[in-house]
């Protein structure tokens, strides 16, 4: 019954990362958290934890809640994140460009084919990009010691 002791005080740690943001912007707390399979794992044993089935698991997908944190799991396999690590990241709920990093579609390169008797139109490729907006919205949590607290 350790580790679920101790996964309780996981949101205060994530509270002081917040405030820490908010001295340094004046606004803003982490409220998305994007984590490895054993950070998510360990975030199952608070009793705040709420298990979002909606998404098949699948790549990067919607794990649940943590509190009123969104919490999106990301497989190691991917590089992006170690298994132990959670990226918090801040969107202003009221402002919806004050963001910590934006994703889009620069273009689209497609061709079609047009004959009388019909008409094939398809993409090739897309051409993505992402922008880091404000630095300092977005935070690394690493959970050490997580076998000691396996459940």
């Amino acid at each position: 019954m350790a580790y679920i002791s101790h996964a309780q005080r996981l949101l205060n740690v994530i509270d002081n990362i917040g405030g820490k943001i908010h001295d340094d912007k004046l606004r803003g707390r982490p409220t998305v958290l994007i984590a490895g399979n054993d950070a998510t794992s360990y975030m199952r044993n608070h009793n705040q934890w709420k298990e979002d089935l909606s998404q098949p698991r699948e790549g990067v997908y919607k794990a649940g809640n943590l509190g009123d944190f969104t919490v999106f799991t990301c497989p190691a396999a991917t590089n992006i994140l170690a298994t132990n690590e959670v990226l918090l990241t801040y969107k202003n709920p009221l402002e919806g460009l004050d963001v910590s990093i934006a994703f889009g579609v620069l273009t689209e390169l497609t061709a079609s084919l047009a004959y009388p008797q019909f008409y094939i139109d398809g993409n090739i490729a897309v051409v993505e990009d992402k922008m880091l907006i404000t630095r300092e919205f977005i935070r690394l949590l690493t959970l050490n010691n997580l076998d000691n607290y396996a459940a």
